[in-house]
């Protein structure tokens, strides 16, 4: 219960403004532990994480950017949710003076033309109903670019879509 406890903690408040150190390991791995009911049988996770030092950042903040990031990849895959053929694979890695972190997919990627405009904050009609879209890469770029560092995509339609956010060490 401690460690769900601490879970939860880690993930709300997203107002704090305390700086804390942690391990960015453990923020992907609590993200992961929050949503891991929602995606079971629908996509294959996969972590791929490096030795990384603990970094200064607003764990609350950060984590909710990871969280972003994980469901707009779990929704993304091409797993259909009844064999799991979509993977969601979370790395870490130390770079020079920076920690990357990249959720990776394998999903139906996003059109060259759309991705210059990704982190804009749009209203799209879906259903014939306004729907908005991309509030939440426009408010995980706001937030990583707090810390000082930057958040970047790549896509390919049809192959899938990697994010990498930079982190500073």
């Amino acid at each position: 219960l401690q460690e769900i406890v601490g879970r939860m903690q880690r993930s709300v408040n997203l107002d704090r403004a305390e700086q804390q150190q942690v391990n960015v390991n453990s923020l992907l791995k609590d993200v992961v532990y929050m949503v891991e009911s929602q995606v079971k049988g629908k996509v294959q996770l996969e972590f791929d994480l490096g030795e990384v030092p603990e970094i200064t950042v607003r764990p609350q903040q950060i984590s909710a950017v990871f969280s972003h990031l994980l469901h707009n990849a779990i929704d993304g895959t091409n797993g259909d949710g009844t064999n799991g053929d979509g993977k969601v694979t979370l790395s870490s890695r130390r770079r020079d003076h920076r920690i990357e972190v990249c959720v990776s997919d394998n999903g139906r990627g996003i059109p060259a033309e759309e991705v210059p405009a990704i982190f804009d904050p749009d209203f799209r009609i879906a259903d014939d109903r306004i729907r908005s879209a991309n509030w939440s890469l426009f408010g995980s770029r706001q937030i990583v670019r707090e810390h000082g560092v930057d958040i970047q995509i790549q896509s390919q339609p049809g192959v899938g879509t990697r994010v990498t956010v930079q982190l500073p060490a």
